[in-house]
């Protein structure tokens, strides 16, 4: 059961109203009256509500017991802008300081019924909208991060749980297009974003190893994240590589970036330093202390010499709040079923090999960061989305039929493999970066062939 429908569950169970005048120890909840509405608030950053919460919005408005008001902060709105009979408030940052005068007026009328609970949403303290909890005088506030003084009566990560939401399906680890000359093929990598949103994937992830970033520019990665957002008609969640093995730098990489239209971090294990398991969990820590947006681990051993365990893995998931999904890369499904075993609900395990999407699907993986959904996103998407929905009998003749391509394309190393199959099929040049050399005669015959048959 997801974390929606145990709050669900738990709105309808109990009234959430905890007594005025509970001990700090001894948080009681009590029952209420069912004649009387009870009044939900929802403390949001965008003012487009997730899908979640509308599913749990629609599911409860049926009982008639509550009503509801969202509360939410936009960069482009003032804070008087969105009062309105639904008592939507928009609290603006940059309008003043935060506990300023407008700000208070608006919450203050927005809230003017006063609201039973109030249900925090946001990835971090944003303080109108903690401001806004406070003139709701509510009884029981619910959220999703904790800290020193923290408010809340019933701490309840729903963002993590938005964020495997949003992370499960297909990502699309791009590649970056290049031309005869080496320089980076723009308008190829715009022809790639919209090949892979039409095919049907669910993310885009920007800068990871099929990007061959280790051979690009900071100005060339700022210049490919501003492409692809640019080229992202389709809304698509973008993720961000952003990792490297000198500490300082990511986290100074990660100070300097700008997030906006960026919705996580994948950050992967350091090369080269050879660090030891509590040194992998301390760079993790700084990182997702850091980081504006949630931190999917990459632990990909075979490029960086560095394994990160699933006993480090599972500390980084249950002590970081910011650190949401892993994506598995070891090749090993002992390992990923470890973590898989030993994981919360609201910790995601995503698939870094396409060859081992189903198997590890089956185990309970949410999906692939897949480097075939370049060539063939439709073909990846659709045996994710049969296992997702239970039917693994088809997303096993989906894996197996894709298992030729997926071996051709990495038979002399990724990227090389997959810019074959994007030039065969008209998308990009199979041109790589030095030290990456093409793909040889034989195998890029192969490929053709094989991008053939599955285009049938």
């Amino acid at each position: 059961m997801t974390m929606f429908a145990n709050l669900k569950n738990f709105l309808l169970r109990r009234s959430i109203r905890a007594h005025k005048g509970y001990a700090a120890a001894d948080k009681r909840f009590y029952s209420f009256d069912t004649a009387r509405r009870v009044g939900v608030l929802f403390l949001m950053e965008r003012s487009t509500l997730p899908k979640e919460v509308q599913g749990l919005l629609e599911d409860l408005k049926q009982k008639r017991l509550f009503y509801f008001a969202l509360g939410y902060y936009d960069h482009s709105q003032s804070p008087d802008n969105f009062i309105s009979t639904n008592r939507v408030a928009v609290f603006n940052r940059s309008d003043m300081n935060w506990y300023g005068k407008p700000i208070a007026d608006s919450v203050e009328s927005f809230v003017h019924q006063g609201f039973d609970i109030v249900i925090d949403l946001c990835r971090e303290r944003v303080p109108p909208l903690e401001y806004a909890a406070k003139c709701a005088d509510a009884a029981t506030l619910i959220g999703g991060h904790f800290y020193e003084g923290c408010p809340y009566d019933l701490i309840v990560d729903t963002h993590k749980t938005m964020i495997i939401n949003q992370f499960t399906g297909t990502g699309v680890a791009l590649a970056t297009p290049f031309d005869e000359r080496g320089n980076i093929d723009f308008a190829a990598l715009e022809r790639l974003v919209r090949h892979v949103a039409q095919g049907g994937v669910d993310y885009l992830v920007a800068l990871g190893t099929t990007a061959e970033t280790p051979a690009l520019s900071q100005e060339e990665k700022t210049d490919i994240t501003a492409c692809i957002r640019q080229s992202n008609a389709a809304g698509l969640p973008v993720v961000l590589g952003i990792g490297g093995n000198c500490t300082a730098d990511v986290l100074k990489t990660i100070d300097r970036t700008d997030f906006e239209g960026i919705a996580a971090i994948l950050s992967v294990t350091p090369c080269y330093n050879k660090p030891t398991q509590e040194g992998l969990y301390e760079h993790f820590a700084a990182i997702g202390a850091l980081s504006p947006v949630p931190v999917i681990l990459y632990n990909v051993p075979a490029r960086t010499g560095a394994n990160l365990l699933p006993a480090t893995a599972l500390r980084l998931a249950n002590e970081q709040p910011r650190i949401a999904a892993i994506k598995e890369a070891s090749g090993s499904v002992v390992q990923a079923a470890a973590i898989l075993g030993g994981k919360s609900p609201d910790f995601a395990v995503i698939s870094g090999n396409d060859e081992l999407t189903t198997p590890l699907m089956s185990l309970g993986a949410r999906g692939v960061i897949s480097v075939a959904a370049n060539a063939f996103p439709a073909a990846v998407s659709g045996m994710v989305r049969a296992a997702l929905g239970g039917d693994f009998t088809a997303a096993a003749r989906m894996q197996l039929a894709l298992m030729p391509l997926i071996d051709a394309l990495f038979a002399e190393g990724n990227p090389a493999g997959v810019k074959a199959a994007l030039s065969a099929l008209g998308i990009a040049k199979p041109c790589v970066r030095l030290p990456l050399v093409r793909v040889s005669a034989g195998l890029m015959e192969k490929i053709e062939g094989l991008v053939k048959v599955i285009l049938k």
